[in-house]
């Protein structure tokens, strides 16, 4: 069981709105299970770096294959952080063209 704090953040949380990568990493190698862990309001912690507009715990995330990125992005889009969303379209982008690329060759 992961230690939260009154605010129902665990310590993964906190790295990913402080902007912590280098902790987030480190986390993600002792626990990989961290990246779905849910903080207030069920945010993953993608969503928080990404409403922090936290770039590098934003890559480092997306390196270890975070969850809703689609959510995320939305974040970035509406608070008007455009180098987070753009990282985080690009993810998208990718995504559904491998999608499209698989429902092609089933045809």
């Amino acid at each position: 069981m992961v230690k939260r704090d009154q605010t129902n953040h665990c310590p993964i949380h906190t790295a990913a709105t402080e902007g912590r990568a280098d902790i987030i990493e480190y986390m993600l190698l002792e626990n990989r299970s961290l990246i779905h862990s849910d903080g207030p309001d069920q945010m993953k912690p993608l969503a928080m770096a990404a409403m922090a507009n936290k770039i590098k715990a934003v890559e480092v995330l997306l390196k270890f294959g975070a969850p809703q990125v689609q959510e995320a992005f939305e974040y970035a889009v509406v608070l008007g952080d455009i180098e987070c969303a753009r990282i985080l379209l690009k993810v998208l982008s990718s995504s559904r063209k491998l999608c499209l690329s698989r429902i092609a060759h089933c045809k």
